[in-house]
């Protein structure tokens, strides 16, 4: 077989691999991906509360869901240490 398909298939067989082991660890919170309840709703709420006083307050948190994504995430509060929302701020 020559070198360079030797290499493709040895690529491609590395990507399936990877893409296959992703399928299946996303496959169990499938659910709370397509919902959008990632870390992305935390981060980007906390963007917008940064600096508020109410970074940690659950009805702000819920205020700010709704305003943005049309939904209330209860399971999704902002949880990290106050400097990533103080960080993120310019971004939200």
């Amino acid at each position: 077989m020559n070198f360079a398909l030797s290499r493709f298939v040895r690529r491609a067989a590395v990507l399936l691999a990877a893409a296959s082991v992703a399928a299946v660890l996303a496959w169990p919170v499938r659910e709370f991906l397509l919902r959008g309840q990632t870390d992305f709703v935390q981060l980007y709420t906390g963007a917008k509360l940064a600096g508020t006083g109410k970074l940690y307050d659950a009805e702000a948190n819920y205020e700010w869901h709704q305003r943005l994504f049309g939904v209330r995430f209860p399971a999704v509060l902002h949880s990290r240490p106050a400097f990533y929302a103080f960080l993120l701020q310019p971004l939200g």
